[in-house]
């Protein structure tokens, strides 16, 4: 009954799972509801699917052989239901990220689905193979395969590579879409550069790297000279760092923002006494806000 439930559900909301970029202009979802929806409605129903399945493999008799294929078939039918809503989940934060680019909560969320869908692949080869009891390792393996995936990935580093990349192919929407709601991120049509300050020292190198790339347009690299040069100016006003918080990377962006310092003369900071803000003027005349993520024109 569940798996014929779980069936009549994905048929019925099929358009609503895969409709994409319909979604957000015809049924007035703004991308980041629709993205959250989706992983909240796959990770409740994987959960209670999971438990349902091992629940009732512990407690059944199954003693002949056409019960344990009719059990093993129904629950490989709804591991697949599952599949097809964690494809829709996914979908869906892809569209996000194509929108808006990368955070650090997208991307963790972007590796979990990943492990989660592995998980769920090999709960249906568990099933077929009869060792259902293995499950426990298998949910250890993902679960260890999740936590090792973000520091090789190398989480920050990877944000800044996204996000400029997706900055100088153009991937951006405008102020005034309609699709975009209070939820959603401001300034999608600008590079966040007050982002990538809050984010950790680890994302020093490819910034610089990107600043630096004849590849980078004027524009892409305007930006992101600003986003330096506040870190730069945080790095001045936080010199005095106590020895026992030094790490290799903190040390290694120290030692960027050092070398960057001539590229970087034509970049002014902007003290906003009254706000206690800072921002930052650009060579080509951009105003960017170092904290607050505000771009004016």
């Amino acid at each position: 009954s569940v798996a014929v439930l779980f069936a009549l559900f994905v048929v019925i909301q099929f358009q609503y799972f895969f409709g994409g970029q319909a979604n957000i202009h015809i049924d007035g979802f703004t991308y980041s509801e629709y993205a959250r929806r989706g992983f909240g409605e796959l990770i409740a129903v994987a959960f209670f699917s999971l438990l349902l399945i091992l629940g009732f493999g512990a407690i059944t008799k199954r003693e002949a052989e056409s019960q344990r294929k009719t059990f093993s078939g129904l629950s490989i039918g709804i591991v697949a239901l599952v599949l097809v809503m964690l494809v829709s989940a996914y979908r869906r934060l892809v569209l996000y990220e194509t929108v808006y680019g990368f955070s650090e909560l997208r991307t963790y969320t972007h590796v979990f689905m990943i492990w989660l869908g592995a998980l769920l692949v090999a709960t249906v080869v568990l099933e077929i193979l009869r060792r259902e009891r293995m499950f426990a390792l298998a949910a250890l393996v993902a679960a260890l395969g999740f936590a090792a995936t973000l520091p090789i990935l190398n989480v920050d580093a990877f944000i800044v590579k996204q996000n400029v990349a997706r900055a100088v192919d153009g991937n951006l929407t405008f102020d005034n879409s309609p699709s975009r709601g209070a939820s959603d991120p401001v300034d999608a049509d600008q590079l966040d550069i007050s982002y990538f300050t809050e984010l950790s020292s680890d994302a020093l190198p490819p910034l610089v790297a990107s600043f630096r790339a004849d590849s980078t347009p004027a524009s892409v690299r305007d930006a992101l000279g600003a986003a330096l040069a506040c870190l730069r100016y945080q790095l001045d006003a936080n010199a005095d760092t106590d020895w026992r918080s030094y790490h290799f990377s903190r040390w290694n962006g120290m030692k960027l923002l050092e070398e960057l310092r001539p590229e970087l003369n034509g970049y002014f900071i902007q003290k906003d006494e009254e706000n206690w803000g800072t921002s930052v003027i650009t060579p080509l005349g951009e105003k960017y806000d170092c904290v607050r993520g505000i771009y004016w024109d």
